[in-house]
């Protein structure tokens, strides 16, 4: 692995990170790059906007047209995955 990682390795290891599933010198080189990076930076921002706005909509109850089930494996994963949980 190289020491600076570039934008699209950042992508997916942003997703990574928000799952749980990144380590070590990976995840180091990721914020590393995050902390010199405007563009990947935003896009964090992002993908963090997302997951606490879906996070939001599925504890208010909105009615999205989807059955109780779905709803709860959804919640379900966003607990599962959530770091702050």
């Amino acid at each position: 692995m190289s020491f600076m990682l570039r934008c699209r390795e950042v992508a997916r290891n942003v997703s990574a990170i928000r799952d749980g599933q990144l380590r070590g010198w990976a995840r180091m080189a990721t914020f590393l790059h995050l902390a010199l990076c405007g563009a990947c930076r935003g896009y964090a921002q992002d993908v963090d906007r997302i997951h606490y706005a879906l996070k939001s909509i599925s504890h208010k109850g909105v009615d999205d047209g989807l059955s109780a089930a779905a709803k709860q494996r959804l919640l379900d994963h966003v607990d599962r995955n959530d770091p702050e949980a």
